[in-house]
């Protein structure tokens, strides 16, 4: 038998629920601005040539006949990398004809262009160029302090070698993930690839000026029901699929994307373990297989994949211990929410400053039926009958995953007007 005492995990309140705020990562398989760019039009051929010319004569200190007008039309017509060149090009035209005020503000206008953009082509360029015009000497030299990528597993050290640069030297990584959590992810770095070739190549040249570039393109999708959305990047991404029997069983008509069959996932899960399987490909990334009876299991078998130091050649089984795990205790008791906050309301309206905390403690049969339920108030206000038997029904109608063992719970709900 299992035994939690769950700690204090939500309030129940009149009053909204705010939403949360997630960080992005460009959609994978959709080209960013400067991905997948049209054939050069007459106009872009003829602005380039202007860019050219006016290059070339900056380069000896010259500036052109027209020079000036021809580079402003480009930022009115051009392409985003020929306005980007244009405008450096228009800075210097500007410096040579002792114009600094107009140079200044060129580049600035250019800067503020790009404030959406992380990071982009030309920006160490003009940052350098900006300060030298503004305050007359060359950038100083900076002591670049690194962040740390934050954990990079073992596994993303093994994946590392399966990706390569290209003829500059940068690496764009796309890393697909269905179901499973990311949180689980990021806290083992599991698929920290980009921070694992960082790493590697510190190690190899600790003196370097300059780090590899790496852009990782990561999207995660909560169920197999998106695999036909990416399908058409798969050829060139890292996938990694998490597979359980109860919420994200992947169908088999989706076999050919997986590393094993879908009646060959189910048959190794049936004795309880979790399984790990990659499939190498030639000149593609890996694809992963993380899989577990329950949806709940499936960060236990992600840290043993963590762990690894090489890609297994073949399935490997992962021991799994089948009783609850806190968390799918509280997914299943968070999910009657409302329910909760349906007896507390009723409760308000008979005593609007009732407030205090209920203990919940029940448990729970080997089918994940709930057992045995009660109810212990901290405060005279909540002694109320009605609000302590309509607590009792919302509990007695939970249901948690099967384990075939039974498990005891103390829940603590904080209640407050």
């Amino acid at each position: 038998m299992t035994h939690f005492r769950l700690p204090t995990l939500f309030t129940l309140a009149l009053i909204g629920i705010a939403g949360c705020t997630a960080e992005t990562t460009p959609s994978p398989g959709e080209p960013s601005e400067s991905q997948g760019q049209a054939p050069r039009s007459d106009t872009s051929s003829e602005a380039a040539r202007q860019i050219e010319a006016a290059q070339r004569s900056l380069d000896v200190g010259k500036v052109l006949p027209g020079s000036a007008k021809a580079l402003e039309k480009v930022l009115e017509t051009g392409s985003r990398d020929e306005r980007d060149s244009a405008a450096i090009a228009l800075s210097r035209t500007y410096e040579l004809e002792g114009k600094t005020e107009q140079a200044i503000r060129t580049l600035e206008d250019l800067l503020a262009r790009h404030r959406e953009d992380v990071r982009w082509a030309l920006e160490d360029e003009v940052d350098e160029k900006l300060v030298k015009l503004v305050t007359g000497a060359p950038a100083p030299k900076r002591t670049e302090l690194y962040e740390d990528d934050g954990p990079i597993a073992s596994f993303a050290r093994a994946l590392a070698p399966s990706f390569h640069p290209d003829a500059k030297g940068a690496y764009e990584l796309e890393i697909l993930e269905f179901g499973g959590w990311s949180r689980a992810s990021d806290k083992l770095g599991t698929f920290e690839v980009g921070g694992a070739l960082r790493e590697a190549a510190n190690a190899k040249c600790p003196l370097c000026d300059k780090r590899p570039s790496i852009h990782t393109h990561r999207g995660r999708s909560g169920s197999w029901a998106s695999i036909p959305k990416y399908r058409d990047a798969f050829d060139t991404a890292l996938l990694v699929f998490f597979y359980d029997q109860t919420v994200n069983r992947i169908p088999a008509r989706y076999d050919r994307h997986l590393p094993l069959p879908v009646s060959e996932i189910d048959a190794k899960l049936a004795n309880g373990q979790g399984l790990v399987a990659v499939k190498q490909r030639s000149g593609a990334p890996p694809v992963v297989l993380v899989a577990a009876p329950r949806a709940g299991q499936l960060e236990d078998v992600e840290k043993a994949l963590a762990e690894m130091s090489q890609l297994p050649e073949a399935p490997v089984s992962v021991a799994l211990t089948p009783g609850l795990r806190p968390h799918e205790i509280q997914a299943v008791v968070r999910g009657a929410r409302k329910d909760y906050k349906a007896c507390y309301e009723g409760l308000l309206q008979r005593d609007a400053k009732a407030t205090g905390r209920v203990v919940l403690a029940f448990g729970i049969d080997g089918e994940g039926r709930v057992e045995n339920a009660s109810t212990e108030p901290s405060t005279s206000a909540l002694e109320d009958a009605t609000f302590l038997s309509c607590f009792l029904t919302a509990t007695r109608g939970l249901q948690f995953p099967a384990t075939q063992q039974t498990t005891t719970v103390k829940y603590p709900l904080t209640l407050t007007p």
